[in-house]
């Protein structure tokens, strides 16, 4: 032993490492039960390890904290079967007793904390990379489930059905108003109620001029239906709806009362000047809700009945048979299926047939559609979501693309570590360790990018929700990271890693 010891000192000694070192890297090997050829050999691991973490600028107190106890090392050594070192993480020997889960994660995120802080130019790019890749993903994601993802905020929304005209030429055609009041009374058995809106421009009179904003008219039965309630005030009732031209009465849509009378609850029984005339405003309605079409919010909603005063023209769209404007939606009853409601519709379409009815297309049946599977137009939504999964293929490659490249970095650093991987193999540390280590240090970095990750996203989202874009109509989306996008954002971040 003495002898042994003695052979050890010499080597150690030339290696002008400093004292403290050179006595941790003795307590290992002369706790070691091996030949004195191994001790020889992981003096020199050890000696190797030491002198490139000096060179690397890092103090001799950091590099023995970093190595840990060396009675522990030296035990785990000593615990060979068949030839194979076990794991200094292992949790049936390390530091003698068991380790937690927990414990076990923890240390390998403080080492894989201590990797990255050692090369904080490395760390900083492959966060910047990733946080792009991410924060992309995460504000497409942050659209599509805006758009197609998000519950619509109606009572019981599986009990709603969009109803549409079909015919040969157009299978989602839209009611006029005087098919829509007929389907609504031939119905009655099948439906609790049936609700009509339509999208108008209306002028508004503000303290800097008329302005035009989208508005929205609606039956009397349509709040009812979807089963809204205002934040203010009261909805739209039956009673609003009765004659026309005899109820000028709105609704404020959420987002508008704040922008134009900043959230005051006062504004109920104030008047609100539109085409001219005023309106009294009864109510606003909830922030879940921005009207019938989904990111297109109108500013106001007013009763049916008041269409022809604030759409005027020649046409009385309350009579006009041929004027196909009103979408639809009916809420079913209570025990009544979806073929029987079907049943009754297919049944007052040959009704209609049969009163020959002016402007009324013979060929005309009724369709349905669930209100839940509705983004906005049937005949436009395949479109439109067929764009949405593209966005969100196009962004998930650019991810794939970023992770590819900062995969070439890791491994060009890797031959780096070759000395460091060698030495904690001589020290006990199976594949399935260095693995979690490796993979520790990977998922760290990609949850810094998903962090970096969120303020990218923040940014891409304001920018797309104050964004001039040239449609007729405003889009309103409520584009917050709710739950389900910040999920979304820290699946992506630990997949990337």
């Amino acid at each position: 032993m003495t002898e042994e010891r003695s052979d050890i000192g010499r080597f150690l000694a030339a290696s002008d490492l400093p004292r403290a070192v050179r006595q941790k890297i003795s307590g290992v090997v002369m706790g070691l039960d091996v030949p004195m050829n191994v001790k020889l050999d992981v003096a020199e691991e050890l000696a190797v390890h030491f002198e490139d973490g000096l060179a690397a600028g890092k103090t001799t107190d950091t590099l023995i904290e970093t190595f840990g106890d060396e009675r522990t090392t030296a035990s785990l050594i000593n615990k060979t079967r068949r030839g194979r070192l076990l794991s200094g993480l292992d949790t049936e020997h390390f530091m003698g007793q068991g380790d937690s889960f927990i414990s076990k994660l923890w240390q390998d995120i403080r080492y894989a904390g201590r990797r990255l802080a050692q090369s904080p130019g490395f760390t900083a790019i492959a966060v910047l990379s990733l946080a792009l890749g991410i924060g992309a993903n995460t504000a497409i994601f942050g659209l599509v489930n805006a758009v197609l993802l998000k519950e619509p905020p109606f009572k019981s929304p599986g009990e709603l059905v969009n109803i549409y005209m079909s015919n040969p030429n157009f299978p989602f055609n839209v009611f006029s108003y005087p098919d829509f009041k007929d389907m609504q009374e031939g119905t009655q058995d099948v439906f609790e109620s049936v609700g009509a809106s339509r999208i108008v421009l209306v002028q508004v009179d503000t303290e800097g001029g008329v302005v035009s904003l989208p508005g929205e008219v609606v039956s009397g039965s349509y709040f009812p239906t979807l089963g809204i309630e205002a934040e203010v005030g009261r909805t739209l009732l039956p009673d609003d709806d009765m004659t026309p031209g005899a109820h000028p009465v709105v609704m404020l849509e959420h987002g508008y009362w704040q922008r134009a009378y900043g959230g005051s609850p006062d504004v109920v029984g104030q008047d609100i000047r539109l085409g001219g005339r005023p309106y009294t405003i009864v109510g606003v309605t909830p922030k879940t809700f921005a009207g019938t079409f989904r990111g297109l919010a109108p500013a106001v909603f007013a009763p049916t009945m008041m269409v022809n005063e604030l759409q005027p023209g020649g046409t009385n769209e309350l009579e006009a048979r041929g004027n196909h404007s009103y979408f639809a939606v009916g809420r079913i009853k209570a025990g009544a299926t979806m073929p029987q409601v079907q049943a009754a519709l297919d049944g007052l379409a040959n009704h209609m047939k049969e009163l020959d009815l002016e402007e009324y297309d013979p060929d005309n049946s009724f369709l349905l559609v669930p209100t839940k599977d509705v983004i906005i137009f049937p005949a436009f939504d395949t479109y439109l979501r067929a764009a949405a999964w593209l966005l969100m293929v196009v962004v998930g490659l650019v991810l794939l693309i970023a992770c590819t490249n900062l995969a070439s970095f890791l491994l060009a650093r890797g031959v780096d570590r070759r000395k460091e991987i060698a030495l904690r193999v001589a020290l006990g540390a199976t594949r399935k360790t260095l693995m979690g280590h490796l993979l520790s240090e990977t998922v760290l970095l990609g949850l810094l990018g998903g962090v970096a990750g969120v303020v990218v996203a923040v940014g891409m989202l304001r920018a797309l929700v104050t964004a001039d874009l040239p449609t007729p109509i405003p889009v309103t989306l409520d584009l917050s990271l709710d739950p389900t996008v910040l999920g979304f954002c820290l699946m992506v971040s630990i997949l990337a890693g």
